[in-house]
C-alpha cells in the first residue's frame, strides 16, 4: 500500500502508471502495467466497485459454476499484488496535469502522488450524503465498501445508511461479523421488501440490529475517528445523536467525473469519450470501463479494456514495442 504522509515525486519516488479505480478494468490494468515492469499504484474508494455486489456472475470465463463478485475481485486484488502493483485505498478527489505526469491528491489530505502516467477506471462512484464531516472522516469510519470494511466492526457499533437489498445485506454482513449493534437509516417506515427484510429477522429480534425509520444523518461526529452521527427525521425534522463506531453508505452509484473534466472530454451522459485503446485526447491519461463511453457494460469487456491501456501506456512511457506477455512475470517488476 502506498504509504500515507508522503508526497511521491515523478522519475524518483513516483510512479509510473497511477490507476484510479479497483474494479475489473482498474484492476487488469495494474496486473498489465505491473507485470512489463512499471512502477504501479492504484487508488480506489473500495474493492470491486459495483460488481462487488453481485451476488453470482455465470458469464465470466473460467468460472463455468458461476462466483460470487466479491469473491472474484479478491482475486483480481491478489494478482495485482502478487504482479508487484501498489494499492491505496483512498478516494481521489483531483488530479492535475504537471510537466511531468499528473498528481493525484486523495480526500485525506495527507496522500498526494505523482505518475507519469493515468488510467481512469473508477467506473460509476458510490452516492455518499453531502453532509457535513463526511469528507473528514472517509477512510477513517465511512465507507462505501462493507465488504472490504466490515471486519473492522467486530464488537463495535456500526451504521448503514440506505434503501434496498444492498444496505439490508450489509446490515446482515456486520451482524454476522460480530458488529456489537447495527443502526439501519433509511427512507420510510421500511429499507426493502419483506421478503428482504425476513433475512435480518434473527438479528433484529435480539436487537442487534436495529431500523431508524424514516431518518437520515444530517452531521458526522468525531475526533481522529467517527464517534457518532445526529441523525434526522425527514417528517418531523426531530434529531437524535447515535453513538456509532462507523458508518457505510449504501446510497447507489452514479458516474462522477467532476475531478477529471478539464482534462477530458464527456458525452452528453457525462461519460469520458476515449477510443479502443483507452486515450483521452490528454498524452499519457488513459480511461477504461464503465466510466467511458462504451456501449458495452460488461465485466469481461472491462477487464480487456483495462489491459489494452495499461500496454498502451507502456509503449507510450518507454517507446518500446509491446511484447507478448503470457508467462512469469519480468523480474524488474518484482521489485
Amino acid at each position: 500500500m502506498a504509504a500515507e504522509n508522503e508526497t511521491h515525486e515523478p522519475g524518483g519516488a513516483g510512479y509510473d502508471v497511477a490507476v484510479v479505480g479497483a474494479g475489473s478494468s482498474g484492476l487488469t490494468a495494474a496486473i498489465y502495467a505491473a507485470r512489463k515492469g512499471l512502477k504501479t499504484v492504484l487508488v480506489s474508494a473500495d474493492l470491486g466497485g459495483q460488481i462487488a455486489y453481485t451476488e453470482r456472475i455465470e458469464n465470466y470465463p473460467g468460472f463455468p459454476e458461476g462466483i460470487s463478485g466479491t469473491e472474484l475481485m479478491q482475486k483480481f486484488e491478489r494478482q495485482a499484488m502478487d504482479a508487484g502493483a501498489e494499492i491505496a485505498y483512498k478516494k481521489v478527489k483531483k488530479i492535475d496535469k504537471t510537466e511531468k505526469g499528473f498528481t493525484l491528491a486523495a480526500v485525506d489530505a495527507n496522500l498526494i502522488i505523482n505518475a507519469r502516467s493515468v488510467i481512469l477506471a473508477f467506473g460509476k462512484t458510490p452516492r455518499t450524503l453531502g453532509i457535513p464531516n463526511e469528507d473528514k472522516f472517509f477512510g477513517r469510519g465511512i465507507s462505501t465498501c462493507t465488504t472490504c470494511d466490515a471486519r473492522l466492526y467486530k464488537n463495535k457499533i456500526a451504521g448503514v445508511v440506505g434503501n434496498g437489498n444492498s444496505a439490508i445485506d450489509a446490515a446482515r454482513e456486520l451482524a454476522e461479523i460480530g458488529a456489537k449493534k447495527v443502526h439501519m437509516f433509511f427512507r420510510g417506515k421500511s429499507p426493502g421488501p419483506d421478503a428482504v427484510i425476513a433475512s435480518l429477522r434473527e438479528h433484529l429480534g435480539s436487537g442487534k440490529i436495529e431500523f431508524v425509520e424514516n431518518s437520515l444523518p444530517v452531521e458526522i461526529m468525531g475526533d481522529a475517528f467517527v464517534t457518532g452521527v445526529v441523525a434526522e427525521n425527514i417528517g418531523t425534522k426531530q434529531k437524535r445523536t447515535v453513538e456509532l463506531n462507523g458508518m457505510f453508505l449504501e446510497l447507489g452509484f452514479f458516474t462522477d467525473t467532476s475531478f477529471v473534466k478539464e482534462l477530458v472530454k464527456l458525452d452528453a451522459k457525462g461519460q469520458i469519450i476515449a477510443d479502443a485503446d483507452g486515450n483521452t485526447g490528454t498524452p499519457g491519461l488513459y480511461a477504461v470501463g464503465d466510466v467511458t463511453n462504451t456501449p458495452y457494460k460488461q465485466l469481461v469487456v472491462a477487464a480487456g479494456s483495462g489491459a489494452r491501456a495499461a500496454l498502451h501506456a507502456y509503449g507510450y512511457l518507454t517507446n518500446k514495442p509491446v511484447a507478448a506477455d503470457y508467462g512469469k512475470r519480468p523480474e524488474a517488476a518484482k521489485n
